[in-house]
């Protein structure tokens, strides 16, 4: 059992995805300013888009949106947190070229201890001066593009630090007491953005990120998860599947899903009786929800009232995942797919899953 420490790097971003580099453990990097940053000058209070692992610093500002929420206008005045930006390369052009927004490390299997997790993201100027300090959220993904990516830990602002020095490197501090987290096979994204809260004194002011900033975790534990083992009918329970020709009562996967079947004792079993063996399974609504594809339209409400469309990966979906310890017949496992609330709960879904092979 020890902490995570994750260092900041001076690399560029790597294709395909082009997020921001961490390195995981072993010896701190020696203190460097990095290619990426922020094109401050002379501006005022204002955020910065951040293109991580880029060729050089971007010029992206708003001065009064952030680029980790979506305008409170889009969703009637609630503010709804932007997913994880992957990039298209090293450069600043968004749509073009443009880095990612976030750093990437894992993927990670295991459990971080509840606790304090510190963020100590180091910045420097070569033109000073800049005043300001970085904005993070943390979220986590079973793919290293971050499709389907869900918060883990909320936007927090960092501690304000003044950079008044040329290439001396100040510390934007953000410490967070998170509960208990559990994760299987997820990558970790950081993401991050910069608000400036006063005024450059040099129209050549540049805010860069500096090599060797540090996100400190909890203590990790990795875990090696074991075969799940699922029966709908606890009497017929076996440790696998043998047939998948839809005639032996193993092979429930291949039957039609929304008729009940015959017990041993003559009466009808409702096929959603399910039972759950040796469940290492994670029962964290942030590890098994993630939103979908494309926008939702939520329908209009009890009074009538229009409700605002959510953006990707907003509206939760369920994925869930077996892990067999041994196969005979790669058709035996499905992922189940379009899940949705059922009127009556002595039916499942027909006709809703797909094979992987």
């Amino acid at each position: 059992m020890a902490t995570k420490t994750l260092y900041v790097l001076n690399t560029a971003a790597a294709s395909p995805y082009f997020w921001g580099n961490l390195q995981e453990g072993g010896t701190a990097p020696a203190g460097a300013l990095c290619t990426y940053g922020y094109n401050v000058g002379i501006a005022g209070s204002s955020y910065w888009r951040s293109y991580l692992g880029a060729s050089l610093p971007g010029d992206t500002k708003d001065i009064s949106q952030s680029y980790l929420t979506y305008p409170p206008s889009m969703f009637g005045g609630v503010v709804v947190p932007v997913p994880p930006k992957k990039g298209l390369g090293t450069g600043i052009q968004d749509g073009v070229s443009a880095a990612g927004d976030s750093f990437m490390a894992g993927p990670f299997s295991g459990t971080f201890a509840a606790g304090v997790w510190t963020f100590s993201f180091k910045f420097a100027t070569p033109v000073p001066t800049a005043k300001g300090y970085v904005r993070c959220a943390v979220w986590h993904g079973p793919t290293p593009d971050g499709a389907g990516a869900s918060r883990l830990i909320g936007l927090r602002d960092g501690s304000e630090v003044t950079l008044d020095t040329a290439n001396v490197a100040g510390t934007s501090t953000i410490t967070v007491n998170v509960p208990q987290l559990k994760l299987y096979n997820d990558y970790l994204f950081f993401q991050v953005e910069w608000y400036v809260t006063e005024a450059g004194t040099d129209a050549g002011c540049v805010v860069k990120h500096y090599q060797g900033g540090t996100i400190v975790t909890t203590d990790f534990v990795a875990t090696t998860f074991p075969a799940l083992r699922y029966v709908y009918e606890p009497h017929y329970y076996l440790s696998g599947w043998f047939s998948d020709d839809g005639l032996s009562m193993a092979s429930w996967w291949d039957r039609d899903l929304s008729q009940s079947v015959s017990g041993i004792d003559g009466g009808l079993i409702p096929l959603n009786e399910l039972v759950a063996t040796d469940a290492a399974f994670l029962l964290d609504d942030d590890v098994f929800f993630s939103g979908p594809d494309g926008p939702v339209q939520l329908p209009p409400g009890a009074d009538g009232r229009p409700r605002p469309m959510l953006p990707a990966q907003d509206q939760p979906h369920i994925t869930v995942e077996l892990l067999p310890g041994f196969f005979s017949d790669e058709d035996l496992f499905f992922i189940p797919m379009a899940i949705r609330a059922l009127d009556t709960p002595d039916k499942m879904l027909k006709n809703e899953v797909i094979r992987t092979r």
